[in-house]
């Protein structure tokens, strides 16, 4: 496996919880105003919905809520 077949593999559920706890708790992921923190304290709850709406963009290549 190449490095450039790691940038269209799906993420898997260990690479997103990583990145999330990379970024800083404080920061907001956008003008919603969640942060990091929160995503974090509630991943449990989160996870699934995380995973579809990534898995959604690399299918799709849209962000659709």
């Amino acid at each position: 496996m190449t490095q450039d077949d790691d940038l269209v593999k799906p993420s898997s559920l260990e690479e997103v919880k990583q990145a999330i706890w990379d970024c800083d708790n404080y920061k907001s992921s956008g003008p919603n105003g969640v942060n990091f923190g929160f995503i974090q304290e509630f991943w449990g709850e989160l996870k699934e919905d995380m995973m579809r709406f990534i898995t959604g963009f690399h299918c799709n290549g849209k962000l659709v809520t």
